[in-house]
């Protein structure tokens, strides 16, 4: 257990052979939310410890995956499907960009809403080679589209839903809540990316495209391409 002293000069966390508590002692007065902050810190380190504690079973557990592997509980919603109808091709293609960038945010704020993504993604456009198709950007917490890719509006769902999964991965792996979050956690903490030799050719796709993460996205974004048919 946590008890709380206030008699000592500097805070002084430490656990003893002869006590089954952490005792958090400071002179000075501590508000009432420092003591709450530092305990939270100290119960999210030990959680994450924990959780992680068999590091290199997980990290067996995230190459080498098939999407029979891959139990994803989520549903597509009649309230997607109805974005989803946007996407049909003779729909899509009377669009201006603009109105395809407001379906594109509405699927996104949708999906995020129902996969409890608080810190919604920011949609960027880029002008790419037809190679690209997108990416997501956890430091700008940004999903990247290649315009070019406007043009498929399926292979589009494909990978905006693709992204916004990853999105979801890295939200779960800092909750750290459950074994999948810590799937996503080992595998993101040792992510497979793609290689390719001077001619161009990838060295290493097998590799990328079977780690957990990967086929994780995969298998999500499948929902909604099904969904579309």
């Amino acid at each position: 257990m946590i008890r709380i002293d206030s008699s000592f000069d500097a805070l002084d966390c430490k656990t003893s052979e002869n006590k089954s508590y952490l005792d958090i002692r400071s002179k000075s007065e501590l508000s009432n939310k420092d003591i709450n902050d530092f305990i939270k810190t100290e119960f999210e380190k030990a959680h994450r410890e924990a959780m992680l504690e068999p590091y290199d079973k997980l990290l067996e557990e995230v190459y080498d995956v098939s999407e029979d592997d891959i139990s994803i509980d989520y549903e597509v919603s009649d309230q997607v499907k109805e974005i989803l109808t946007d996407f049909k091709f003779v729909n899509w293609m009377s669009l201006n960009e603009n109105d395809r960038l407001d379906v594109i945010n509405k699927l996104v704020d949708t999906v995020s809403d129902e996969l409890e993504i608080k810190d919604k993604s920011k949609i960027v456009l880029a002008d790419e080679n037809e190679d690209f198709f997108g990416a997501y950007d956890p430091q700008e917490n940004t999903i990247i589209l290649n315009r070019k890719g406007f043009i498929d509006p399926r292979e589009l769902v494909d990978t905006i839903t693709h992204e916004l999964r990853h999105a979801y991965q890295h939200m779960r792996a800092e909750k750290l809540e459950t074994h999948e979050d810590a799937l996503f956690r080992v595998n993101l903490e040792n992510y497979i990316s793609p290689e390719q030799n001077e001619d161009g050719e990838f060295i290493n796709f097998y590799e990328y495209q079977n780690q957990y993460v990967e086929v994780d996205a995969m298998a999500f974004a499948d929902k909604f391409t099904e969904a579309m048919k």
